[in-house]
């Protein structure tokens, strides 16, 4: 698999959601870069910050029910793909995504993009989809 090293945060972010991310991770114990790869898994999540489930609940992942994580603290909303959390604030969200990792045992390791979708599919995060192929898809929203 081709590993990018886009380390920098991608392209066209929202403010709102780069300064909720940036307060969430301050002081968590992942690196920078695990930060921007969120972003970049954000954008390409939320057809660059455009999906319902970013515009009206908050929710930059398509994150699912997160009840038996120790912190989480959202409603849900069902859909016709499934049932997802929904969040009061995106900084209630990216709060969550620092929540699922440690509940996860993600590494606090600094690593590529590559390597972190890798490590994302080993706790489940993007279920039967192979590493190449979603990593193909959020190099292809990094830039735009």
């Amino acid at each position: 698999m081709k590993k990018s090293m886009g380390m920098t945060k991608p392209n066209n972010l929202p403010p709102d959601f780069d300064q909720a991310m940036i307060q969430a991770f301050a002081g968590s114990g992942y690196p920078s870069n695990a930060l921007n790869n969120w972003e970049a898994v954000a954008k390409m999540e939320t057809g660059g910050f455009t999906s319902k489930l970013y515009m009206a609940y908050n929710n930059p992942w398509g994150m699912r029910d997160g009840s038996g994580r120790p912190n989480h603290q959202a409603d849900t909303v069902q859909t016709n793909n499934g049932t997802f959390a929904t969040y009061n604030t995106l900084q209630d969200a990216a709060e969550d995504i620092i929540d699922w990792m440690d509940t996860a045992g993600f590494s606090k390791a600094s690593m590529s993009l590559g390597d972190f979708v890798i490590e994302m599919g080993n706790h489940g995060y993007y279920g039967s989809q192979s590493p190449a192929s979603y990593l193909k898809l959020v190099n292809e929203w990094f830039s735009k």
